[in-house]
């Protein structure tokens, strides 16, 4: 893949800044509404000069343009340079209202230098006309944002040929509205590929559009890169004629490309897809032929992916997938190399894994199409709904299928390599799991709650043949049931938490981790966290509670709990938690009028609680 990587033209030193060769005037005051041929206006005077409408303007101020402004690379310079147009100053912060108009940027009229607007401030571009019909135009290249600055989009639209946007590393841009498109290759190079945003930096995209060959382009591509590049889509409308989102880049020891590490959330490339619309051919495409990148994390909880292939995977990466919809023509997930794991998520079209890595679909996710193991990896199928059938075309595979309540269109019994335990194929229940437990039986009122729990890979016995239901749970279980549920995410070795002197290794090490980061744990104090304390009736409450708000879960309660005898023993921090508990049928009294907040949760109460949870509030 050939494109002019305008980035490294950046960093290599070819880049020239120039600003309009107007004359300085002082502002005026123009009668009648005209602009006395000024192009700016600020602080209700009018220039003729940007530099000294964003003086005008102050920090936080607003420019704003009068009629079309046009600038042209002056000629003679060598193909390839870059003239830069400075539209924000380094130290600058302010509203450019592009009020209808347009800013035009075109190349050297002898096919020398590239033209570009550089923003090196805190930029925020508008329009405020009832059409929304201005744009920033680039004939090449649209905007340039440099490293330590910013740029917000709220209307209007920016183009350019080859990149609309291009963010440098430790450059961000955020887009709530507007639009961003590049639908060009451009007649030098019939092989190269239009990015309307190629991203180095930090990307959020909140509303508006991005359109283009390839709209985003999230990429390590950058000499002696050492932070990541992050996009998160929370909105808008991405539509690719190729790919909606790349990720691409080199690995450490590549061509000194990428700081590359092994920890996931450290992985130089990070996508966050958590709403809003992708459709293209190839809805997230994770690579390209001509770079080997090893290391990405995809996180999906919400959006919608419509493509030929939603989630195209030829590159190594950790892709996490805990909500939203993929619609596929053919595969909604074609997946090579890496972990991928799969919750509460609606997907049309079919799974397919090439991967030696792990491939987990979990709970709440429903898969109208089928789910193929083409590697020597294993698949593991919990409680998910599979329309199509399941099978391994790869050697060495594995499929493990444990459904409860749900259904698998069909799948080959007698293959050795596929496990089935409590499975509906086609209509009809296939080798129903006999739990292992000899402290448990049909008489309890736990042994539902067991079976789930141990069926659904929540909760293991204390030995082989032992559950030990009336033990106390402690902490540690609790928190890393939790973490169980989540499908085991990582957060980053450097995540700056509260360190506890009591968590240092174990089995519960991870779980802790991730748990403090997203804030669903706390210790017991600054400096210990106690996992091997028994869990209080109120601290597992406020737990479940803590991880149903970081799920996006309703966690009003409506009722109190003054029928409580006992309620004003409650801690504070867990008074919300645990009326929600109750209110919500996961928490009951040891009588009716005694809800012993205080007292020790069991193995068996947290195995009902557990179900309860995810069969009524997270369904």
């Amino acid at each position: 893949m050939k494109r002019k990587l305008l980035s490294l033209a950046l960093a290599l030193g070819l880049v020239l800044t120039l600003l309009p060769a107007v004359a300085l005037a002082a502002g005026e005051t123009c009668p009648g509404g005209s602009s006395c041929g000024h192009l700016f206006e600020a602080g209700g005077l009018h220039f003729s000069s940007l530099k000294e409408a964003i003086g005008a303007a102050g920090a936080g101020g607003t420019v704003k343009l009068l009629d079309d402004f046009f600038y042209t690379a002056p000629n003679g310079e060598e193909a390839g340079m870059v003239f830069s147009l400075n539209l924000s100053p380094e130290g600058t912060s302010y509203t450019l209202d592009l009020n209808g108009y347009s800013y035009y940027l075109l190349d050297a009229q002898d096919g020398g230098a590239d033209a570009i607007v550089s923003v090196l401030g805190d930029l925020t571009i508008t329009d405020t006309s009832p059409e929304q019909s201005g744009w920033i135009f680039g004939q090449s290249y649209g905007v340039m944002v440099c490293p330590g600055a910013s740029l917000t989009l709220e209307a209007g639209a920016i183009h350019g040929d080859i990149s609309a946007v291009e963010i440098c590393e430790g450059a961000s841009f955020t887009m709530n509205g507007g639009t961003v498109d590049s639908l060009s290759t451009g007649e030098d190079d019939p092989d190269s590929i239009a990015y309307a945003i190629s991203n180095f930096g930090t990307l959020t995209i909140n509303g508006g559009g991005v359109y283009g060959e390839v709209p985003i382009l999230n990429s390590a591509l950058w000499e002696n890169k050492s932070t990541a590049t992050v996009c998160t889509i929370n909105g808008g409308e991405i539509i690719g004629e190729l790919a909606g989102i790349m990720m691409n880049g080199r690995g450490a020891g590549e061509n000194g490309y990428a700081n590359q590490t092994d920890t996931p959330e450290n992985d130089t490339l990070v996508l966050h897809l958590r709403g809003g619309t992708v459709t293209a051919p190839y809805g997230i495409y994770g690579g390209a032929d001509d770079n080997t990148f090893a290391g990405f994390t995809i996180n999906m909880s919400g959006g919608e992916i419509d493509g030929i292939a939603g989630i195209f995977l030829p590159d190594e990466g950790v892709t996490r997938i805990t909500g939203g919809t993929i619609v596929s023509e053919e595969y909604a997930i074609l997946f090579r190399v890496g972990d991928l794991s799969v919750t509460n998520a609606d997907i049309t079209g079919s799974v397919e894994s090439f991967s030696d890595g792990e491939v987990s679909i979990g709970r709440g996710t429903a898969i109208d199409g089928d789910v193929i193991n083409a590697s020597s990896g294993r698949v593991t199928i919990s409680d998910a709904e599979v329309t199509g059938t399941v099978s391994n075309t790869g050697e060495g595979g594995q499929i493990t299928i444990t459904i409860s309540d749900s259904t698998v269109g069909g799948v080959d019994l007698d293959d050795p390599s596929i496990t089935v335990i409590n499975t509906t194929v086609d209509g009809e229940l296939v080798a129903p799991v006999l739990e292992p437990f000899t402290d448990v039986s049909e008489e309890n009122w736990f042994y539902d709650a067991v079976v789930y729990a141990y069926e659904n890979h929540l909760m293991n016995g204390t030995s082989d043949t032992l559950f030990s239901p009336n033990e106390t749970l402690t902490r540690g279980m609790m928190v890393t049931l939790l973490h169980r549920l989540e499908g085991s995410p990582d957060v980053p070795n450097d995540y700056d938490i509260p360190w506890f002197t009591d968590i240092t290794e174990g089995w519960y090490l991870d779980a802790v981790r991730w748990a403090s980061a997203e804030g669903i744990v706390t210790g017991t104090s600054e400096t210990t966290f106690a996992p091997n304390d028994s869990i209080t009736r109120e601290q597992l409450a406020t737990m479940l509670y803590r991880y149903a708000d970081y799920k996006g879960y309703d966690v009003t309660a409506a009722g109190g709990l003054d029928a409580f005898r006992d309620a004003g023993s409650v801690a504070s921090y867990a008074e919300d938690a645990v009326a929600w508990a109750v209110e919500k049928g996961l928490m009951s009294g040891v009588d009716s009028v005694t809800l012993e907040p205080k007292g020790s949760a069991t193995r068996a109460q947290a195995a009902a609680i557990l179900m309860r949870f995810l069969e009524n509030t997270a369904a």
